[in-house]
């Protein structure tokens, strides 16, 4: 059985009889789609989140990697003395983690920055460029953040 490989017709090849297509962008379609400013609201959002989380899951491993090389030392030296205090110091370095009230603030800061995004990006839309999906999905997405928001504790 033998196959013939043909190529798909190369738009620049046309034929003489064929009528020339032209490239044509509309003004419209060089615009930025209505969504995507507020999906760059919703992305940089839980971006803000992670690096949140990152940071903090960061300080509390360091403080178990120092306590960690404490124990260590103390072990080996066989120092009670040592041992004592590399725990008062991983049990006061979890105290100032749990009390920090930095990492809440960031994330109170970063919903504040979603919802000033998302204002401007209403006011930068016309409600003509929207169909009903798009709406739909821009809705969704602030749910989503909103609820999520409203789950976060709330800084002291």
């Amino acid at each position: 059985m033998n196959i013939k490989k043909t190529n798909p017709p190369n738009p620049e090849s046309q034929s003489e009889t064929e009528p020339r297509r032209e490239k044509t962008s509309s003004p419209a379609a060089e615009a930025e789609a209505p969504h995507k400013p507020f999906q760059a609201a919703y992305d940089e959002y839980f971006q803000k989140l992670c690096k949140v989380s990152e940071e903090a899951q960061s300080r509390i491993l360091d403080a178990q990697f120092e306590y960690r090389r404490a124990i260590q030392r103390a072990w080996e030296s066989q120092d009670q003395t040592a041992l004592q205090e590399a725990n008062d110091n991983y049990q006061q370095a979890l105290e100032a983690a749990a009390n920090d009230q930095t990492p809440l603030q960031r994330c109170a800061d970063a919903y504040d920055e979603y919802k000033s995004n998302v204002q401007k990006a209403f006011a930068n839309v016309a409600g003509a460029e929207m169909d009903s999906l798009t709406l739909s999905a821009i809705a969704q997405s602030i749910s989503i953040v909103a609820q999520h928001a409203s789950q976060l504790p709330r800084a002291r």
